[in-house]
């Protein structure tokens, strides 16, 4: 069964063996003491921050944290105090088990020496929060400047166009793809599903390029045998009026002695 108390007083000893600067440690009793923290020692430099601590051995410490609490405190305001409470209580939770004391001192003059810096004025505090403040909407500024140097997509809505006249209709375009279909079937190229818009049947650029060379008049064949179509419907519409305008252009008859109306040389 472990002795507490023993453990207690061996404590005690060593710490009082330890802190041995004028103030720095205090036993109150068998199982209390003060002990005062300062990040410096002698003339390491300016303490601008510093506390004291008042240390209860709970009854079964070490394998229970000691009772405590901050005495005196220098340069540090509530909300640092809250966090200095805070950590130190983690740090001697991790350590139940075996005397502390010395390795939570040690602990406390790091905190310290981290936050060793002259206490501000509520002015200067609010200067600094300000200017924080401004640094921000700075670099969010610069942020924005950047992005906006970078280039926009503005997609197909602003590409230039060609002018107006020179633009195919969707009628014309309907009327060539049609045309365009029914010289591929024609040709063979195409088998007949391919009018309706599938690709099925559709010869790869290799076939194509293997057919015979009949595929070069395609086109040539393919135009003459829409005129024909054009002048057949022509007849069928018109009727005789349409021949008879069509004999008006070609009744050579109409410029016979248009010669001799022209001036000689």
């Amino acid at each position: 069964m472990t002795d507490h108390t023993e453990e207690q007083e061996l404590e005690l000893e060593a710490l009082e063996a330890l802190f041995t600067r004028e103030g720095e440690f205090e036993k109150l009793s068998s199982s209390s003491f003060r002990l005062s923290l300062v990040p410096c020692q002698d003339n390491e430099g300016t303490n601008h921050v510093a506390v004291t601590l008042s240390v209860q051995y709970s009854a079964t410490y070490p394998d229970a944290p000691p009772e405590w609490e901050i005495q005196e405190s220098k340069g540090l305001d509530s909300e640092v105090l809250q966090e200095f409470k805070k950590e130190v209580t983690e740090a001697m939770e991790r350590e139940v088990g075996a005397p502390m004391m010395y390795t939570i001192a040690e602990f406390i003059q790091d905190w310290l020496r981290a936050r060793n810096k002259p206490q501000q004025s509520m002015y200067d505090q609010m200067m600094n929060r300000e200017n924080a403040g401004k640094s921000e909407s700075s670099e969010d500024e610069d942020e924005d400047e950047d992005r906006e140097d970078e280039p926009q997509y503005t997609g197909l809505g602003e590409k230039q166009l060609c002018a107006a006249a020179e633009r195919c209709t969707k009628e014309e375009f309907e009327r060539w793809a049609e045309r365009f279909r029914q010289e591929m079937i024609d040709a063979g190229i195409w088998k007949g599903s391919a009018i309706s818009g599938s690709r099925k049947g559709v010869l790869t650029g290799k076939q194509l390029f293997e057919r015979d060379a009949s595929l070069a008049t395609a086109d040539t064949s393919s135009a003459e045998a829409e005129a024909d179509e054009d002048e057949e419907s022509a007849k069928a519409k018109n009727g005789d009026g349409g021949a008879e305008k069509r004999m008006f252009w070609t009744d050579e008859s109409l410029f016979d002695g248009a010669d001799e109306d022209l001036p000689s040389d």
